[in-house]
């Protein structure tokens, strides 16, 4: 400890290290209290305008029901029926099967998304086209072969679109009573000059 220089603080006599000691935790208490002083005040009286606009007026009233008086039984008259109050042992019940279940999709869909470069050839030749695909997609939602259904016009183009489908796009696979299933979709991109 150095001892070079005292100071009273609070009735006793501190080095210059304690007293380096005592202002930062001093400081620190102080920021603390600042901080969580500012945090309450930002939470109670700042109001979020999307909220707000929002925010429907409500009013409750509460009605309490009187009590249903208990119905009183109706002595039953005998009624022939046609059918017993037994099911007939052989009977069978059918029961139809779902064809269908909730998240079932009919085809694959595109969930990942990347446009193809335009080849620089192209652009300088100012080539243009529409490539038509037929993606096959795995249960997994890769992609697991691509064939030509359509072509451009340009073999380089139609190269650009095959080569992005195969290694940048994802789909959400055809799901079948909950089962993803192989399947194919078709695709397909215009390669358009802006003017």
């Amino acid at each position: 400890m150095k001892a070079s220089r005292k100071d009273r603080i609070m009735g006793r006599y501190l080095s210059e290290d304690d007293c380096d000691r005592y202002a930062w935790r001093a400081s620190i208490s102080l920021h603390l209290l600042l901080f969580v002083i500012f945090m309450l005040f930002t939470l109670t009286f700042i109001k979020d305008p999307v909220v707000e606009q929002y925010r429907v007026p409500v009013q409750m009233i509460v009605h309490e029901e009187a009590p249903i008086p208990p119905k009183k039984a109706k002595p039953k008259a005998e009624s022939k029926s046609l059918v017993s109050k037994k099911a007939l042992p052989n009977a069978k019940t059918v029961v139809a099967k779902p064809t269908r279940l909730p998240g079932d999709r009919r085809f694959p869909i595109v969930s990942k998304f990347v446009p193809p470069v335009y080849p620089k050839t192209a652009l300088n030749n100012q080539w243009q086209g529409t490539v038509k695909l037929k993606v096959l997609i795995t249960g997994k939602g890769f992609v697991k072969s691509v064939k030509l259904i359509k072509s451009s016009g340009h073999p380089i183009l139609d190269q650009s679109f095959m080569r992005t489908v195969k290694q940048y796009y994802q789909f959400k696979p055809k799901r079948v009573m909950g089962e993803n299933k192989e399947a194919s979709k078709i695709v397909q991109y215009t390669f358009k000059l802006e003017s």
